[in-house]
């Protein structure tokens, strides 16, 4: 929520000039009483109207509104009946459309100085940014949109492009797909989402030619040919002429930001490394996942001890499920079992996420338990927090299994 001043003098001056000739704005089915010499003022669409006939007295638009208390603050804003105005995102962003429409440069600042400018570009909010300055039209920073989206391409949501790709038209998008910065999370993905784009316009057909189809697997390729049709056979056989050439000469370049394995096998510490708080005399860290009969991992008696799991430089992964053991089967071990804990997550943003939490659920002795993870996120490591005191009731961490499994991501660069 955002709190906006409304303070111009000039137009609070002309707004209460009391001239005869009234004004009716109607966005949506929805009127607005102004006088014409402030709507005049302060819209473009009004004085081009003006200039042509002055004797017109409405003008009726349609354009995106999706809070209804839109309305009355725009009437609180071009009535200027209120010094301060509280309103959200979603109402700032309707008056934007509204300003963009009418051409009303108070309108688009609002939106602007209060959301956009308090924003820094990243994955998440990339596409909402271009939106805004396709709208207003500012090329510099169209791209730099297109050149963030672009080399950011394979972790951005495709879903947000893909709605309002229609919007943005294809020489946009030809840019983004062109760019020599370009990195894809598969050659696949991305043929998959121009073929999507394909179904939304036969306008993107072209796209199809900036498919590498030397990356891509058989299935994309059977893909493709059940796409063929009369208005885009001559792209198709260009993509698949220039995938050729490209062979022949030893040109081909993988795009591809990162390279993804479905991992269902444990690591077993091959491509992890272990850490712990604090090492308890005589133990050492390397123990843990070497699944040994004869001995475990121990921390000194210090509250929320941890262990942590870090995959090696350059991977991340999208974690499905994991294990833990306290201790071997071994009935001479002392009963200091794992029995409260949470697993904790760092992104590779570097965002830290609780993807797990166990309460008093002690471990048996030799006990491996499994427990499944739902994330869409990619992670670079993992700590086992105790956060209760153990089965006996102290606060040493005992464990000598902590590993992971599920889509593996390699960074090419």
């Amino acid at each position: 929520m955002v709190l906006i001043q409304l303070n111009n003098q000039v137009l609070q001056r002309i707004n209460n000039y009391q001239a005869l000739d009234k004004f009716i704005l109607t966005i949506n089915n929805v009127e607005i009483a102004l006088t014409k010499s402030f709507a005049v003022a302060i819209s473009e669409a009004f004085y081009s109207q003006y200039l042509l006939d002055n004797n017109f007295a409405k003008i009726d638009i349609t354009t995106e509104v999706k809070s209804p208390d839109t309305y009355n603050i725009l009437k609180d804003i071009l009535q200027l009946k209120k010094t301060e105005i509280e309103c959200d995102e979603t109402i700032l962003k309707d008056i934007f459309h509204i300003g963009t429409t009418l051409r009303i440069q108070e309108l688009i600042d609002l939106y602007k100085v209060h959301i956009i400018d308090q924003m820094k570009i990243d994955k998440n909010n990339c596409i909402q940014l271009l939106e805004f300055y396709f709208d207003i039209s500012s090329k510099e920073k169209i791209s730099e949109c297109i050149d963030f989206i672009s080399s950011h391409f394979y972790e951005i949501n495709k879903d947000q492009l893909k709605t309002i790709s229609k919007k943005l038209g294809i020489d946009i998008l030809q840019r983004i797909f062109c760019n020599d910065k370009l990195e894809l999370d598969g050659e696949d993905s991305f043929a998959n989402f121009i073929i999507s784009l394909t179904k939304e316009s036969k306008e993107f057909y072209p796209l199809i030619e900036n498919i590498y189809f030397e990356f891509c697997n058989e299935q994309t390729i059977k893909d493709i040919q059940n796409l063929t049709n009369t208005n885009n056979f001559q792209n198709i056989v260009n993509s698949f002429g220039d995938s050729l050439l490209r062979i022949k000469n030893h040109s081909s370049k993988n795009r591809n930001k990162i390279i993804v394995t479905l991992v269902t096998n444990y690591f077993e510490s091959g491509n992890g490394e272990m850490s712990a708080s604090s090492i308890d005399d005589s133990k050492y860290i390397d123990i843990i996942n070497k699944y040994r009969s004869d001995d475990y991992f121990i921390t000194q008696n210090i509250p929320n001890s941890w262990v942590q799991w870090k995959i090696k430089q350059n991977y991340s992964i999208q974690p499905t499920e994991y294990i833990v053991r306290t201790v071997p089967d071994n009935k001479g071990y002392c009963d200091c079992h794992l029995r409260t804990w949470i697993i904790e997550g760092t992104t590779i943003n570097g965002e830290t996420k609780v993807l797990h939490e166990v309460n008093n659920s002690p471990l048996d002795y030799g006990e491996v338990r499994k427990y499944s993870l739902d994330t869409k996120d990619k992670f670079i490591s993992f700590k086992l927090i105790q956060t209760g005191k153990n089965c006996t009731d102290n606060n040493m961490l005992r464990l000598d299994v902590l590993d992971f499994s599920g889509k593996i991501f390699r960074s090419v660069n």
